[in-house]
Formats: structure tokens, C-alpha cells, sequence
């Protein structure tokens, strides 16, 4: 079983929300859209981001584009599905957003067939989330309905939205005027159509703005006292104009243009409108426009709908700018940071790499391309460490070429950064030797504690604990800017160089790192207002240093404390029943295993591992055995890897049947492992300590198994169960 790291450089790394390749990444030429390697067929969520990253890629008029969209809408209708029968409603919602996506504004408003898959599946989101009293995603929801359902669907959708309208406006106390706007349906009607900006849905909104603006206007233009809305009428003129933007309307957005009055703050909008919407075949226009509207750094304080909506506008005007012009620069800017918000991240990459390939003096295009490239190598490593591999010869001379023309501005992230992440891939594979010489060109160029700290981990875990003591010691000498992350840093080097202490025996260093490691934490901890989850984290994180010195009974108490506070984080009972149980302490594991098992966050592939070693835990102290855990273990049901785990802790299946069915590295680790417990517990302490150490043999770092073999190795001998002195 793989561990949870803690680190939150390294978790960074290894994030599990990564996006599949499908073009190159050199610089040197624009990058072509793979059409020839247009799927028909998705099955799998990799599959899926890739397709969605072709699809993103191809003219609309491509003939691959109908049976690409028709395989994607499949896939996403079933994982709405999926997800609503497990109650898991906002990935249903997640899903259905996705699949709306595949189609333009502008082919939404030519959608005259219906499709009844997609209608149904939103009317299911559209019951769930109706009767949860959710109004945006069954806002959305009936959107989707009345957009892609037969006629009798959509006059369903448009009675339920009246329905909602009259529930939202329920409690009002004021008649509808002025000074009491339906605020609630506004709210959710933006929000809709910033996310899907159907022509119904548009109307809709677009009716409320239009009514707003002549009485609101008239307030304005009034002698009244009350002035607490004095712009509202030219507001609201602005907001519909941008309706008809998101929902690509340029025809009804000019039309608008007189709605926005005669204010001078709205020259500007209304000049830059009218030239866009003219029709000639002029794209500056069009950029000058997304210049005023993309979002920026500023805009983070605006409301999300709003953002959204921003960059659904900047999608739209940069595809007809790339209609006009599809080398042009900034237009191909544009649409890469717009591609970028839905996470399409080779589709990014390709508009960049034509910008660049067009003009290289864009630093924060390049800077851009560089955040780009190393997602997708994220990614790739993360699917197969040979893919991220194989990514690195384009990186490296993308940064030389980057070196050549920013001397005095390196580009981040850089190539240590890239190294260190396929590093990773490779240690959690259990390919340290393949990790190993990617981290030393990662520190040779630039020394990252991120690549410090997995050396040492490697050293350490290979036995070598004075180089790994060397590399944690380099770690603390590393200068950093930023004080909070030179205490984070300094924790784990003093913490790892404490364990390493441990394992040399050299009790009076160990204890001095630990204690140097405890003040820091105590520091941190004492931090007015320190956010809830990282609050937890660090008390883990002292829960581990004090049980390294001895203190169990205190790091309990921080056990205890960090369940308070985030009971619903699977990571930190595992980080705390691995210590508790690979070192015999019987009733801190048994303490840590009864709250992990009544938390449905948990799952239950963790929770069968928990139940094995309790129950090995127990055998090997002579415990009665714990009937929950037992029966657990023999009523499970799940993956088969996992059962067949199950059956064998019971005697009812052998080493050959674990060998037989293991998929990979890691499933021979656990089979050599808990085969090696197995025979721990029948007294064969010759062919337990053999198998711990094929176990060790696999490389499999990553795994907690690894680190409880060799602390069972650590002794000169396998004692019988019962005789085996604890751990300190």
C-alpha cells in the first residue's frame, strides 16, 4: 500500500488532478492539432482529458469532431450517473458542466435536435439537487433540459423554472420594484449562465437586466434622497451586453449598446464593442476587446460567476480571432489562457507554443509555457514514469533556449523542478536507481529541498544512513526567503535526521534533532489562526516525533487533537497506526484503528490494511484477537487484489496464489510481506526474515510495507511472537 506523503512540496508533485498529452512540446515550429489521432472510443478518465484536449484543438467544421464529442458525452453521462447513485452530487454536476462544454455558444444556439441522454441525465442532476434546495446546479440543470430536450422536456424545464422562481422569491417581504430586485433568481441565472450560456437561459437573465435598466435609470435621473443605488441602470446595461458576449452573441450584444446610456465611464465598453461587433475582417478589435475583459490578478475578489463568465467571453472573441488570423499572437494568447481555466492544458500549450514560435520576446509567455510543460510532466510521470521520462530531452531544450533569451530572468519552474518530479515517479514505482541520478542533476543545477529530502529518503531507506544524514544536513543549510517554509523545511530535515540517529543507535543525536524539531512544531502550533487541515497536519507531525523519543502517551494526545479537528483526512490515521503498529504499541494502534473504522472517508481498502496488522499486532503480543477486525477482514468485499489479501491472512490462500496474481511490483511486496508475517507467526523466523527481505528487494520505497519490514529486519533476528522487545 502506497504511503500518504506529507510533505507539502512533494505532495504538490504528486497532485492526481493531471491531464493527458496529445501534441509535442518544442518551441521551435507551431504545433499542429493531432487529428490523425482523434479517438472514437473512451473508456477511462485518462483517455478522457486526452480526448477533451484533442477536441479542444479541432476546427469546428473537422469531420472528427462529432464522434469525438459523441464518445466523451457517452463516458461523462455515465460518470454523472455513477456519481449520483453513490450521492455523490457535485461530481454528477461536475460531469454534466463538462459535457456541456462541448459545444460552442454558437452551436448552442443553432441546437435544434434534441438529445435525449444528455436531457435525462440533467433532469435527474435537476430532481437531486431541487430537493436538496441547491438553486445553481438546478438552475443549471434545467438549462441543460429545455437546451437539448424534445418539446415536451423543454416546456417541463421552463414549468419547474417558474416553480423555482416562486420558491426563490417565497420569504419576500417588498414587492419586486426597484428597491427590492428578485436578487435570488439574478444570482442564480448568472451563475447558470456564465457556466452554460444557453439562448433560454440568456433570455431569461437578459429579461431581468432589460427591466432593471429604465427604472433604475429614471431613479438615477431623479431628485430623490435616496441615492444608494446611483449607477445601477448603467450597470445593469453593462451586465446584459456581457450576457450577450458569454453567450457569443454579437448581434443581440450591438444591438444592446444603446441600453448602457450615456455615462463616460461606459465610452470606452461601447466603443470597444461597437468595433467588434462590426464584422469586417479587422482582429484588432476583437484583442482590444479581450484586453478590457479578460480577467486579471485584480479580479480575484470578484464574484466567481463572474470570472467564469470572463473567460467564457475571452474563449469566445479569441476563436473569432483566430478565425481571422490563426498565427496571431495575442489571439493565440488568449485562447491558451482561457483553455487553461478548464484545465485543458495540451490545448494551452499548442496556442503558446504557436505565440512563441511567431515572437519569442514574451517572457510571461514563457513563463506560462514553463508552468504548462511542467503540469504535463506532472502528469505524465504520474500515469508511467517513462512517459514523464521521456518528456525531459523537449524540456531541457526548451530551458536552454529559454537560458539564451532571459539570462537575467530564469524561467520558473525550471529543469530541477522536472527532474525531481519524474524522480518522484520513479521512487514511487520502486526505481530509486532511476530516481537517484535525476536528483543529483536536479541539486547540481539548483539544490530544491523537495530533491534533498527524497534523496534522503532513498539513502535512508537503502541503508545508507550517513549519506542520508548528509543530504538532510545539505537541506538544512539550504537559504530561504520565505520563513514559514525554512520552519517546514527545517522539521522534516531534523525530524528524518533524527530517525536516521535512531537507527544508528546514537540516542543522545537523535534526541537532540527530535527536540529541535519539537520547538519548531510548538512554534507553528502556536500560530494565532492557523488554518484547520494544516493545524492537523502539524500535530501528526508531532505525534511522530513524540513517539520517536519515547513520549506515546503525548503524541495520543496530538493523535486525538488532529482527529478533533479533521476526522474526515484518511492520511493521518495511517501515518499514525504505521508507527503505532510497526513498533508494538498495542493499545495506541488499537485506539487509532476503532476511530478509523466508524469514518466513512476511510476507505476500505485502508481499513483492511488496518485490520491486518491489528490482528498480526495482537497474534505477535499474544492479544486476543479483536472480533470487528476479524470479521471485517473476512466479510470483505471490494477489489480482488485486496479480497485475495483477505483470504490469505485467513488460510485460504497460499504465497503461489498471491504470486500468481500480482499485477506488479507492488502487489509482489505486500504478498512477500504479509506471506512473511504469516510464517512470523508460525515460528519459521528463517523464512520470515527471507521473505521481509524480498520485500526490501523490490524497491518498493513508497510503501508502508517497506518501512515495516525493515523495522521488523532491524533486529538481528525475528524473535518468536511474544519474546520481541518494543521498539523504542
Amino acid at each position: 500500500m502506497v504511503t500518504v506523503m506529507n510533505r507539502f512540496a512533494r505532495a504538490a508533485l504528486l497532485s492526481t488532478a493531471l491531464l493527458a498529452a496529445s501534441s509535442g512540446c518544442r518551441t521551435n515550429a507551431p504545433t499542429q492539432p493531432p487529428t490523425a489521432a482523434v479517438p472514437t472510443a473512451i473508456t477511462t478518465d485518462a483517455a478522457l482529458v486526452d480526448g477533451l484536449n484533442i477536441y479542444a484543438m479541432l476546427a469546428e467544421n473537422d469531420p472528427a469532431r462529432p464522434a469525438l464529442r459523441k464518445a466523451a458525452v457517452a463516458y461523462l453521462l455515465e460518470a454523472s450517473a455513477d456519481a449520483l447513485a453513490a450521492g455523490d452530487h457535485d461530481r454528477a454536476l461536475g460531469a454534466i458542466e463538462r459535457t456541456v462544454d462541448l459545444w460552442t455558444p454558437q452551436e448552442l444556439r443553432a441546437q435544434t435536435t434534441p438529445h435525449a441522454d444528455l436531457a435525462n441525465a440533467a433532469l435527474r442532476l435537476y430532481e437531486v439537487a431541487s430537493r436538496e434546495g441547491r438553486e445553481f446546479p438546478a438552475t443549471f440543470a434545467l438549462g441543460v433540459v429545455e437546451a437539448f430536450g424534445d418539446p415536451p422536456l423543454q416546456k417541463r424545464a421552463r414549468h419547474e423554472w417558474r416553480l423555482l422562481v416562486d420558491w426563490l422569491e417565497g420569504g419576500r417581504q417588498y414587492p419586486a420594484d426597484f428597491r427590492h430586485p428578485p436578487i435570488e433568481v439574478q444570482d442564480v441565472l448568472e451563475q447558470a449562465c456564465a457556466a452554460f450560456p444557453s439562448p433560454w437561459l440568456t433570455d431569461e437573465l437578459a429579461t431581468i437586466y432589460r427591466a432593471q435598466i429604465p427604472i433604475l435609470r429614471a431613479v438615477d435621473d431623479s431628485r430623490v434622497e435616496d441615492r444608494a443605488l446611483p449607477a445601477r441602470g448603467e450597470f445593469a446595461g453593462f451586465l446584459l451586453i456581457r450576457a450577450y458576449l458569454r453567450a457569443d452573441d454579437f448581434d443581440a450584444a450591438r444591438e444592446s449598446l444603446p441600453l448602457l446610456g450615456q455615462r463616460t465611464q461606459t465610452e470606452s465598453f461601447r466603443t470597444l464593442v461597437t468595433a467588434a461587433t462590426a464584422g469586417d475582417d479587422d482582429v484588432q478589435p476583437l484583442l482590444d476587446l479581450i484586453a478590457y475583459l479578460q480577467p486579471d490578478d485584480d479580479s480575484a475578489n470578484l464574484p466567481r460567476w463572474l470570472i467564469t463568465q470572463g473567460w467564457g467571453i475571452v474563449d469566445n472573441i479569441a476563436r473569432r480571432a483566430l478565425l481571422r488570423d490563426p498565427e496571431n499572437v495575442h489571439a493565440n494568447l488568449a485562447r491558451a489562457h482561457s483553455l487553461r481555466q478548464l484545465g485543458l492544458v495540451d490545448a494551452s500549450i499548442v496556442h503558446l507554443e504557436r505565440a512563441i514560435g511567431a515572437r519569442e520576446d514574451l517572457f510571461d509567455a514563457w513563463s506560462l509555457l514553463a508552468e504548462l510543460y511542467q503540469e504535463r510532466i506532472q502528469r505524465d510521470s504520474a500515469r508511467a514514469p517513462e512517459r514523464g521520462a521521456a518528456r525531459l530531452e523537449d524540456l531541457e531544450a526548451f530551458h536552454r533556449r529559454a537560458a539564451k533569451l532571459w539570462s537575467d530572468r530564469p524561467i520558473r519552474p525550471g529543469l530541477p523542478d522536472a527532474y525531481l518530479t519524474v524522480a518522484t515517479a520513479h521512487f514511487d514505482a520502486g526505481r530509486p536507481d532511476l530516481a537517484r541520478p535525476l536528483l543529483e542533476q536536479s541539486t547540481a543545477i539548483e539544490p530544491l529541498a523537495g530533491a534533498l529530502d527524497l534523496l534522503g529518503t532513498i539513502e535512508h531507506r537503502a541503508g545508507q544512513l550517513e549519506r542520508a544524514a548528509g543530504h538532510y544536513q545539505a537541506l538544512l543549510k539550504l537559504p530561504f526567503v520565505d520563513q514559514a517554509e525554512r520552519i517546514d523545511w527545517e522539521i522534516q530535515a531534523r525530524t528524518q535526521l533524527g530517525q536516521v540517529a535512531l537507527d544508528q543507535q546514537q540516542a543522545r543525536r537523535a534526541r537532540d534533532h527530535l527536540k529541535v524539531a519539537l520547538q519548531q512544531l510548538n512554534v507553528v502550533l502556536s500560530t494565532p489562526r492557523l488554518p484547520e487541515r494544516e493545524y492537523s497536519v502539524r500535530l501528526v507531525e508531532r505525534y511522530r516525533v513524540l513517539f520517536l523519543l519515547g513520549e506515546t502517551d503525548l503524541a495520543m494526545d496530538d493523535f486525538r487533537n488532529s482527529v478533533a479537528a479533521t476526522p474526515d483526512q484518511p492520511a493521518l490515521y495511517a501515518q499514525c497506526m504505521l508507527l503505532a503498529t510497526s513498533h508494538a504499541r498495542y493499545e495506541a494502534a488499537y485506539e487509532i484503528y476503532r476511530r478509523a473504522m466508524v469514518r466513512d472517508e476511510v476507505p476500505d481498502s485502508l481499513k483492511l490494511y488496518f485490520s491486518l496488522w491489528l490482528l498480526d499486532l495482537a497474534e505477535r503480543e499474544h492479544r486476543p484477537l479483536d472480533p470487528d477486525a476479524t470479521r471485517f477482514v473476512q466479510a470483505y468485499h471490494g477489489e480482488p487484489w485486496h479480497v485475495l489479501l483477505a483470504r490469505h491472512s485467513q488460510g485460504r490462500a497460499t504465497l503461489s496464489d498471491l504470486e500468481a496474481h500480482a499485477e506488479n511490483t507492488g502487489h509482489r511486496a505486500e504478498a512477500y510481506f504479509y506471506e512473511g508475517l504469516r510464517q512470523w507467526r508460525l515460528g519459521n523466523t528463517r523464512q520470515a526474515a527471507d521473505l521481509l527481505q524480498q520485500v526490501l528487494d523490490t524497491n518498493m520505497m513508497s510503501f508502508f510495507e517497506y518501512e515495516m519490514a525493515q523495522v521488523f529486519l532491524a533486529s538481528e533476528t525475528l524473535a518468536p511472537y511474544g519474546s520481541r522487545a518494543a521498539q523504542p
